[in-house]
């Protein structure tokens, strides 16, 4: 058997990226209690982080940031990650607006 060494000769393996993002600190479901007379309550959370196994950062995008403002009733978030392999990962949660109501008794 004969071995020889070729120095144009170059391999190069491409691992396939089956992997998708990883959310890190996706946020709880988050209830807001609304004052009477108003339509909207800002709302704030800590927004999560998404890595990657490639090391690049994904696309994130996402339907509300922190700060702004909701209805009375359930309300989605979603963020959504995207990598260059085009792997897909969702952070959701929800957001509950309630109406405070004031109850006034008096004596009759």
């Amino acid at each position: 058997m004969t071995q020889f060494f070729n120095p144009y000769l170059l391999l190069v393996v491409i691992e396939a990226d089956n992997l998708p993002p990883v959310f890190t600190n996706c946020p709880s479901d988050i209830t807001q209690t609304i004052a009477l007379g108003d339509f909207t309550s800002e709302v704030t959370w800590t927004e999560p982080t998404v890595t990657d196994n490639t090391g690049t950062q994904p696309t994130v995008f996402q339907n509300y940031s922190p700060g702004d403002s909701f209805r009375v009733g359930e309300t989605r978030v979603d963020y959504f990650a995207l990598d260059q392999a085009g792997n897909e990962a969702l952070c959701s949660f929800t957001v509950t607006g309630n109406l405070l109501f004031a109850v006034f008794l008096h004596e009759c």
